[in-house]
C-alpha cells in the first residue's frame, strides 16, 4: 500500500485514508448510495497530472471516480473500494476571455457563479444556471449537461460548449471539436462527452460560448393555483398565446412551506403592481405560505422579457396575467421590480436546500413532453397517496422538467416506501413519453431505470461507445451503464 501511494504521490497531490478532509470525497449529496473508502483522493492541478493519474490507474487496473464539486444528487461521484477519486477542484481558473469572439476558456473546477460574476461586468453572460450554480463546478455541469431556471429561453450546457480538452480512459489527452463556426468533420465527440457523467473521460478544459448580457426589462408574473390541472392549462396557454418566457417555474405548497420555514418569512410576499380585484388577499395580508390563515396553493412563476412599455395593455406581462386567470389561477400578481424578481428566484433556488434541511430527502428529476406536465403532476400526487408519503414538487415547468422530492419518513419501512415512490415516479415519466432524468444525471440511483427505458440495443451502443473511450472500463464504473 505504501509503495503504491508513493507512486501515486509522485504524479499528483493526494489525500490518503485517515487524513483530514478525506471523508468529504466519498460521496456526493445522494441518498441510498453506499460509498466505500477509495485507495486515495488525487487532487491534480493540471491536465498533465490528470493524464498521469488516469494512465497509472489504467496500468494498475484501478477504478477512477471523477469528481467536481460533489453537489450531485444521483450518486455520480460515489467512491468505491480500491478506487482513486480524481477531484478537479484545484483546477479552477479562467484561462482566457475573448470578448470579440464572446467565448471563455476555463478549467473544470471553476464554480458556475464565479464565471458569471467575472463576465457580466464585460456585458457578457453565461446562461446555464442550475439551482446549485453558487456551488457546482463547470466540469460537473458539463458531466450532467446541467440546465437550470433559464434554460427554457437560453438552452442547456451542451448549447454553450465550443470545445473540450478531455483525458480519456487510457490517459491520452484529446481536444474535441475545433473553435470554428462550422465543423462537420467526423462525429461530434464533444457532445458525447457532455452528459456522460465521467464515464467517457475527465474534462480538463472547456471553451464556452457567451452571449450579450440581457438588458430588456422583465415582468415577473406569479399565479397561485389550488389544483394541478389548471397549472397544466396555464403552462400550455402561455405557449399557445405566443409568449416566450425566459423562465417558467413551478413550486408546490410543500416546498413553499419549507422555504418559508427556512427563511422564517414568506417567500412569496405580494408583488409590486396594481391591486387585484379578484384576489382573496385580505387587508391583514393573510394569504400566502408562512402567514397566518394561509391557503395551501401551488405557485407558477413566469418571467417575461417586456418589449413594450409597462403601461401598454398589450405588454407580455399583462398577457401572461390573462392566461393565468383564464386557466383558473386563484390570484395573479405581477411586478417589474428587479429586486422582487431576484428574491422570488432566490427562494425558488432554495427549495431543495430548505426541504432537505428538515431531514433526509431524495430528489427526483424526471422530464416529460410539456403537454404531459399536468398529467405528471396529478400522477405524482397519486404516488404520494399510494405510499402514504409527502412529496414536494418543483421544477422547470416550461420544458417539462420536474423535481419531485421525497422526504424519507422515519420508521423501519421509511426507506422502502420512499424508494418505491421514487421508482413509481420514474415509471410514470416513461409512460408519458419522458425521461428518468432531465439534468441531474443517472449516476447510481437511476442506472437500472435507464437500462429498462432504453432497451438492450441502445444500451449495447452506449457500452460500445464507452469501450472506445475507456477500453479498460476504469472510468466511473457502475455509473449510468448498469
Amino acid at each position: 500500500m505504501t509503495s503504491t501511494l508513493d507512486q501515486l504521490r509522485r504524479l499528483s497531490p493526494i489525500l490518503e485514508p485517515g487524513q483530514a478532509g478525506f471523508e468529504a470525497y466519498l460521496n456526493d449529496r445522494s441518498v441510498w448510495t453506499e460509498p466505500a473508502a477509495p485507495l486515495a483522493v488525487a487532487l491534480p492541478e493540471s491536465t498533465a497530472q490528470v493524464s498521469a493519474v488516469v494512465a497509472w490507474c489504467a496500468e494498475h487496473g484501478l477504478p477512477v471516480i471523477p469528481r467536481g464539486a460533489g453537489s450531485g444528487v444521483s450518486g455520480g461521484a460515489t467512491a468505491r473500494a480500491g478506487s482513486v477519486v480524481v477531484s478537479v477542484e484545484r483546477m479552477d481558473q479562467i484561462l482566457e476571455i475573448d470578448q470579440a469572439k464572446r467565448q471563455v476558456r476555463v478549467q473544470p473546477g471553476l464554480i458556475n457563479a464565479d464565471l458569471r460574476r467575472v463576465v457580466e461586468p464585460m456585458g457578457l453572460f453565461y446562461p446555464p444556471d442550475p439551482a446549485s450554480l453558487a456551488e457546482s463546478s463547470i466540469g460537473g455541469n458539463i458531466a450532467t449537461n446541467a440546465g437550470g431556471l433559464f434554460c427554457l429561453k437560453y438552452g442547456v450546457t451542451r448549447d454553450y460548449v465550443i470545445s473540450l480538452e478531455v483525458v480519456i480512459g487510457t490517459g491520452e489527452v484529446l481536444r474535441l471539436r475545433r473553435e470554428v463556426s462550422k465543423d462537420v468533420m467526423g462525429y461530434d465527440l464533444a457532445s458525447l462527452v457532455v452528459g456522460s457523467e465521467g464515464t467517457l473521460g475527465i474534462v480538463t478544459e472547456a471553451t464556452l460560448r457567451l452571449i450579450p448580457l440581457p438588458s430588456d426589462p422583465v415582468a415577473t408574473v406569479m399565479g397561485r393555483f389550488d389544483a394541478m390541472e389548471p397549472v397544466g392549462r396555464a403552462i400550455e396557454g402561455l405557449f399557445q398565446a405566443g409568449l416566450d418566457p425566459i423562465a417558467l417555474e413551478f413550486v408546490d405548497p410543500i416546498f413553499m412551506d419549507a422555504v418559508a420555514r427556512y427563511n422564517q418569512t414568506a417567500p412569496t410576499a405580494a408583488l409590486d403592481g396594481p391591486a387585484d380585484p379578484d384576489s382573496s388577499v385580505g387587508p391583514d395580508g393573510s394569504d400566502g405560505p408562512g402567514r397566518a390563515g394561509a391557503v395551501r396553493t401551488s405557485v407558477l412563476i413566469a418571467q417575461i422579457a417586456m418589449t413594450w412599455p409597462l403601461d401598454d395593455p398589450a405588454n407580455q406581462g399583462r398577457k401572461t396575467e390573462t392566461v393565468f386567470r383564464q386557466a383558473g389561477a386563484r390570484t395573479v400578481e405581477w411586478s417589474a421590480s428587479e429586486a422582487e424578481a431576484d428574491r422570488l428566484m432566490a427562494d425558488r433556488r432554495l427549495c431543495f436546500t430548505a426541504l432537505s434541511a428538515e431531514g433526509p430527502t431524495v430528489s427526483e428529476d424526471v422530464s416529460v413532453p410539456r403537454t404531459e406536465l399536468g398529467r405528471l403532476l396529478v400522477a405524482i400526487e397519486r404516488v404520494a397517496d399510494r405510499h402514504g408519503l409527502v412529496i414536494g414538487t418543483m421544477g422547470h415547468a416550461g420544458d417539462g422538467n420536474l423535481h419531485p422530492c421525497i422526504p424519507i419518513p422515519p420508521g423501519p419501512d421509511g426507506d422502502a416506501r420512499a424508494q418505491a415512490a421514487f421508482e413509481d415516479i420514474m415509471r410514470q415519466a416513461i409512460l408519458l413519453g419522458g425521461s428518468v432524468t432531465g439534468e441531474h444525471g443517472v449516476g447510481l440511483l437511476k442506472a437500472e431505470a435507464m437500462r429498462q427505458a432504453l432497451g438492450p440495443t441502445q444500451m449495447a451502443l452506449h457500452r460500445a461507445i464507452k469501450a472506445a473511450f475507456d477500453p479498460a472500463g476504469i472510468l466511473n464504473p457502475g455509473k449510468m451503464l448498469a
